[in-house]
């Protein structure tokens, strides 16, 4: 059975999507770009190709993920108008916040080891995201 022959920019999307799923199972420093490659079926040339080190990579799962969810917060902002009361502003927020979170399992997952883990990137994820 042959592959599908993926275009650089879906080639990059998978490349992410793996790379993510193993940062919020293993860690960063639990993951290699050797275990990238063997999860997306390409070689570590390839992740190189795309990305030039595992820290650019991680930083891509970052804006991508930021990209994403910034999407969602917009969609889910459909009060015509704004709530006139800091109880109502909290919950809608903490029901969105939820709701996002319980759709994006892997995310969640990846917010809390980037929190535990001691590297420089830590500080840019919580920066960003």
């Amino acid at each position: 059975m042959s592959r599908k022959r993926l275009s650089q920019c879906e080639r990059r999307t998978q490349i992410v999507d793996v790379a993510m799923r193993l940062f919020a199972s293993k860690g960063f420093k639990g993951t290699t770009t050797r275990a990238i490659a063997n999860a997306a079926e390409v070689s570590e040339a390839i992740i190189f190709r795309h990305f030039e080190t595992k820290e650019d990579l991680y930083n891509a799962i970052i804006a991508h993920t930021i990209e994403l969810r910034s999407r969602l917060w917009e969609s889910l902002d459909t009060n015509e108008t704004p709530p006139q009361d800091l109880e109502t502003v909290m919950r809608d927020f903490a029901q969105s916040f939820i709701q996002i979170n319980r759709n994006d399992p892997t995310f969640t997952r990846l917010m809390m080891y980037s929190s535990l883990e001691d590297h420089q990137f830590r500080a840019n994820f919580f920066a960003t995201a």
